[in-house]
């Protein structure tokens, strides 16, 4: 009997350490990967405009012209927007959640932006908002 409590003693000592030591590890591991997710957010949203030109001038300049200026009847001016707000319309069009006045032109951007990846957008919004 001793030895039955002994053991039943020992069993709940070790299952106590090891729930210490699980409690205590993962609320900073989740800490940690919340930090590190929020840097990566705040990361995107400074974008890199060198990347932003490239992707504009691979499809947006259709649209909105060379310097942001828009072409009439197809895409607005964008020139000098705030970046967070460029952010903002972008991911609602590409989510379906913004819509144009012409449905069809918001349509057609949703097809082009949706496969941009956050940085992506961040990276177009850094350049659209040093055009002037």
């Amino acid at each position: 009997m001793k030895n039955l409590v002994h053991s039943y003693v020992k069993s709940v000592f070790i299952f106590a350490q090891l729930a210490f030591l699980v409690f205590s590890y993962a609320p900073h591991h989740v800490e940690a990967k919340a930090a590190k997710a929020a840097a990566k957010t705040e990361e995107a949203k400074a974008g890199d405009a060198a990347s932003g030109q490239k992707l504009y001038s691979g499809l947006c300049f259709t649209c909105h012209g060379q310097k942001g200026e828009g072409v009439p009847n197809l895409g607005a001016k964008i020139a000098g927007a705030k970046s967070d707000e460029i952010i903002a319309k972008m991911k609602d069009i590409k989510n379906g959640e913004f819509k144009l006045t012409d449905k069809s032109k918001a349509i057609l951007m949703q097809g082009m932006i949706q496969s941009y990846t956050d940085q992506q957008i961040a990276d177009v919004a850094a350049y659209v908002s040093q055009l002037k």
